[in-house]
């Protein structure tokens, strides 16, 4: 809940955050042409850098492993892209985690 709080004032109206189970959120971006995606990947990052408290527990770190496609430069299709940003998602995760991968055809592209 506090992830998705903080997370969800990022975006615009026509953007979409969703937890897709666990601990595991997709934000879908629309009209990307007239931002750089890494200065939004960027602000993500910030809203980790402050732990979660709750209740009476220690504080709770947070680290963020992302993983990005692109519509239609990637695929056409949303399964695709879904599977494409998660094989981008692991490779920030073995490279180190708390970072974000582009997808490339190719391999993934690090940032």
């Amino acid at each position: 809940v506090e992830v998705a709080r903080r997370l969800t004032p990022l975006f615009r109206p026509q953007d979409m955050v969703a937890r897709l189970g666990g601990d595991e959120f997709v934000v879908l971006l629309k009209n990307t042409r007239d931002f750089p995606v890494e200065d939004v990947l960027d602000r993500i990052m910030r809203q980790f850098v402050t732990p979660i408290s709750v209740d009476d527990t220690p504080d709770i770190a947070m680290t963020a492993s992302m993983g990005l496609s692109r519509f239609p430069l990637d695929s056409l299709d949303p399964d695709t892209l879904l599977h494409q940003a998660d094989q981008a998602m692991y490779e920030a995760k073995r490279a180190g985690k708390n970072q974000f991968r582009i997808y490339q055809s190719e391999a993934v592209e690090q940032v």
